[in-house]
């Protein structure tokens, strides 16, 4: 579940974020039973939760509470950005989603089962713009608006919102039963922002023929699809899989349009990635980075461990350097692990260090529960003795149901604590077996949990034969010299 405060996500299993420590769940006042604050009901014996206005944003951001629960950190950037919203032509992609046949399927129930009918799915098309850092402007009954760019600006503002489309497709399919479906559509393009004023009140709007042209791939989709225009399929190609459909009339717009459905992630997650599967020009000096790279990955293999932190402004070639370096003959004998972070993914506690387990486990990114508890136990018993012990606190990082009855009730500080140092002991223990690389882009980006486990990894590989690379902009600061 995802904390209302910071934004992060959490086990189902947990009461208290395992990022910012604020409770998740309540007692029920009817049976005591534990109901999360996302809840309207009791999962127990059905009592309807009675809740006041969230606290947070004290009497400033009040009304967010209600339609939305709007996460904290976001509010937050929102409440920074409002004084250069007024009048303001913005770059941003926008994104329409609403339920199929709506009215068919409320049209015998009264208002309050009606609500309840459609609220899963609601709910699962804000949490995933919540998600990838968007704003909802607008809720239409059966329906959402939602704007990636503005008031937030982002880089990848396509790239998120195509991601969302992804998520609540799948969000609404875990949800809600066969005959609930949703059409989602996107374009990018320029509007003009309207002002946010100082209640947060939905009057903040974006404007001019972007939108409407987003609100017409909505209407042109089919149930489950995601209907999208060249300029969103420009943006994010190389992070989403398209399908091209041709192109198509649409009303109001003079000449037809290439038309796209966006059918899924690709394996890329960083703009890097998606440039190296392009295709590479030839790399040419960086001699001396190089052979840094080359000395400390020798001290490593003779059983130094070392950390080596490259920092530059964005495009300066830190990922190249590094994907160059790992074409060396002598990682041969070598386990390379690397993963990335992400601006949209902050919130997520141990983001990059699951993703890490994940590749070390060869667990693949569909795998089911039993299959990814499967492979963590074949990975573990490859290494020395005693590793198993750590299989609760991996479990948790893995977001796995965790098979010891006793991990849920220990302090969250606790499981913090027994999920940093089975991270530090498991890669020691990997690397005694053989030598190790890990490779962390954008630490910039990582969070807070991500960085305390690197912290606590570094303080030990000393006598080890591990090699840890981070790529970071200037201003990430970090405590090693």
């Amino acid at each position: 579940m995802d904390c209302s405060t910071c934004g992060a996500s959490n086990p189902s299993e947990s009461r208290r974020c395992r990022n910012c420590g604020v409770a998740l769940v309540e007692p029920c006042a009817n049976c005591g039973k534990p109901v999360p604050f996302s809840n309207r009901f009791c999962g127990n014996c059905g009592a309807p939760c009675e809740r006041g206005s969230s606290a947070g944003l004290g009497d400033e951001a009040g009304s967010m509470a209600a339609p939305i629960h709007l996460p904290e950190h976001l509010a937050r950037r929102i409440l920074d950005s409002r004084g250069v919203l007024e009048g303001e032509r913005k770059q941003i992609t926008v994104l329409f989603a609403d339920i199929k046949g709506s009215t068919t399927l409320i049209e015998d129930l009264d208002p309050e089962d009606a609500e309840l009918r459609l609220r899963p799915a609601l709910d699962a098309m804000i949490n995933a713009v919540h998600r990838y850092e968007g704003t909802i402007n607008r809720i239409q009954g059966d329906g959402i608006m939602a704007l990636f760019g503005a008031p937030i600006a982002h880089e990848d503002n396509a790239v998120r919102a195509a991601y969302a489309a992804l998520e609540m497709q799948k969000s609404v399919r875990a949800a809600c039963d066969t005959d609930i479906t949703i059409r989602v559509g996107l374009h990018a393009g320029e509007v003009l922002v309207r002002a946010i004023h100082n209640d947060l009140s939905f009057d903040y709007d974006a404007i001019g023929p972007t939108v409407h042209l987003a609100a017409r791939m909505e209407q042109l989709a089919t149930p489950e699809a995601i209907y999208c225009t060249a300029n969103v399929m420009r943006m994010a190609k190389g992070f989403v899989e398209t399908l091209p459909l041709g192109q198509v009339s649409v009303k109001g717009v003079r000449q037809p349009i290439d038309l796209f459905q966006i059918v899924g992630h690709t394996a890329a997650r960083t703009r890097w990635e998606v440039t190296a599967a392009r295709g590479l020009t030839p790399f040419v000096g960086r001699k001396n980075e190089l052979a840094g790279l080359q000395r400390a990955l020798e001290l490593a293999a003779a059983g130094h461990g070392q950390l080596v932190a490259v920092k530059g402004q964005p495009g300066t070639g830190k990922s190249r350097l590094v994907h160059e370096f790992l074409q060396s003959p002598q990682l041969s004998d070598w386990t390379v692990l690397k993963t990335a972070a992400a601006a949209y993914r902050r919130g997520t506690p141990y983001l990059a260090v699951s993703n890490l387990l994940r590749s070390w486990c060869e667990i693949p990114e569909e795998a089911s529960a039993a299959e990814a508890k499967r492979r963590l136990h074949d990975a573990l018993a490859a290494l020395p003795a005693g590793a198993s012990t750590h299989i609760p606190a991996l479990q948790s990082l893995l977001e796995l149901p965790v098979e010891d009855a006793d991990w849920p009730t220990l302090d969250p500080a606790v499981r913090r604590q027994r999920m940093m140092s089975s991270v530090k002991d498991l890669f020691l223990r990997s690397a005694e077996n053989r030598p190790l690389l890990l490779w962390i882009e954008d630490m910039q980006w990582t969070d807070v949990e991500t960085r305390d486990v690197i912290d606590g990894l570094i303080e030990g590989i000393e006598a080890s034969r591990l090699f840890v690379i981070l790529t970071c902009r200037l201003e990430y600061e970090h405590k090693w010299g």
